[in-house]
């Protein structure tokens, strides 16, 4: 698989997933799909938001964020699965008590930064 479509930022299936992202996640870059999902789970009489993706890849590192404002984003700690595992990370805010919460996935390439 070469050309244009091979690049890393390139999005061969159209899906607003990037080729890197594709890979990190284990995605066919060529087949549309969704590499991460966001549910919500309640437990305590709190309502808090989990992602959910699979961590594909040993060499990269994934780093789940939160935001009140899609401006600033802070770290939320978990424990990393083994490679090849479903990762859930709960956010650490009640969505009852901020309903203005987003969550995103940030995979990082240490040899290529």
């Amino acid at each position: 698989w070469n050309g244009a479509d091979s690049d890393p930022l390139a999005d061969a299936d159209g899906d607003g997933t990037p080729n890197f992202l594709e890979y990190a996640f284990d995605a066919d870059p060529l087949l549309p799909g969704s590499v991460a999902s966001v549910d919500t789970v309640a437990a305590a009489g709190e309502v808090r938001l989990r992602v959910e993706f699979r961590r594909a890849r040993a060499d990269l590192v994934y780093q789940v964020e939160g935001s009140d404002d899609l401006v600033g984003w802070e770290a939320i700690p978990f424990s990393p699965v083994a490679v090849g595992e479903v990762q859930f990370v709960t956010d650490s805010e009640d969505v009852l008590q901020n309903t203005r919460r987003f969550l995103r996935v940030r995979v990082i390439d240490p040899v290529g930064s």
